[in-house]
């Protein structure tokens, strides 16, 4: 059996010290460097990890509905985790297709759904900014 120090093998360099299971983590100090994702989401340019980092920040805080944030998480294309989980995307526009599809092929309840989804939307951009005036 193998076990890996969890020491650091230079003397004094104790700060780079990891445990054998664990690589670098660059995504937790980067979170605590940013103000939390629900002050400042942008659902016209938002990146799969923001849109799931900000739901879950969301739902812990209890400020969303679990309807809502299935619906959000489920609306990001098919397999864009796996693709390009930083790459930004138009949530808006992605639900605003959705709403289409749905009217044109008899589905109203799920255009109604969505189209109130949109304005849920805009009500969380609108909270999460803060504009700032000094004199």
């Amino acid at each position: 059996m193998h076990i890996t120090p969890l020491c650091s093998p230079v003397p004094g360099d104790a700060s780079k010290a990891m445990r054998p299971s664990q690589g670098p983590q660059p995504q937790e100090s980067r979170k605590q460097d940013r103000p939390p994702l629900s002050n400042r989401i942008d659902f016209s340019r938002v990146t799969p990890r923001q849109l799931q980092e900000y739901l879950d920040e969301m739902i812990f805080s209890e400020q969303i509905d679990l309807l809502d944030a299935t619906a959000l998480s489920t609306s990001l294309p098919s397999g864009i985790f796996e693709r390009a989980p930083d790459t930004p995307i138009d949530l808006r526009a992605q639900i605003e297709g959705m709403i289409e599809f749905d009217r044109n092929n008899g589905f109203d309840l799920l255009a109604t759904f969505y189209t109130g989804l949109l304005e849920r939307m805009k009500m969380m951009e609108d909270r999460s900014v803060h504009i700032s005036v000094t004199a």
